[in-house]
């Protein structure tokens, strides 16, 4: 199996038996596309780009998990992370849609005021929390306008 690893100036192709290094020049010549890889590649958001704008690593780390599985999607593609210092949230949202993904830790409960603010915000039903759990895997929930505490 190979492994395609990009380097600022070489690609190392990485399989069982051995290991290459092709300088970046040779090896755009001979594949078409490398240079669109490369602008895919740098287009991606990293973990410091969470960090630098919500001040909770744990919340970064977890924003950054949704951000990679939703970048698969179309419809979500071009998320960008957004932290607001009142409510103390981070949450991904495409410039062009009122739609926000709120990533959530499973361990952590859901505070139904934090939810009825970001309708206020962004509307009734445009709020998806992505509940992070600890094997990975992550569960959508749509909020919409019937949301309410459960009452005894």
């Amino acid at each position: 199996m190979l492994v395609l690893q990009l380097f600022p100036k070489s690609i190392a192709l990485n399989d069982a038996s051995a290991f290459y290094y092709i300088p970046f020049q040779t090896l755009s010549q001979s594949i078409v596309g490398v240079e669109e890889l490369g602008e895919a590649f740098a287009a991606m958001l990293q973990l410091r780009d969470f960090q630098n704008v919500c001040p909770d690593d744990l919340t970064a780390a977890l924003a950054l998990q949704v951000y990679n599985d939703l970048k698969r999607d179309e419809r979500c593609g071009h998320l960008q992370p957004h932290y607001d210092d009142d409510l103390k949230v981070l949450y991904l949202r495409k410039e062009d849609t009122q739609a926000a993904y709120i990533p959530m830790l499973h361990t952590k409960g859901i505070h139904f005021s934090l939810v009825e603010a970001m309708q206020d915000k962004f509307g009734k039903n445009n709020i998806f929390l992505a509940i992070v759990d600890n094997t990975g895997n992550i569960l959508y929930y749509q909020v919409t306008e019937g949301f309410s505490e459960k009452k005894f």
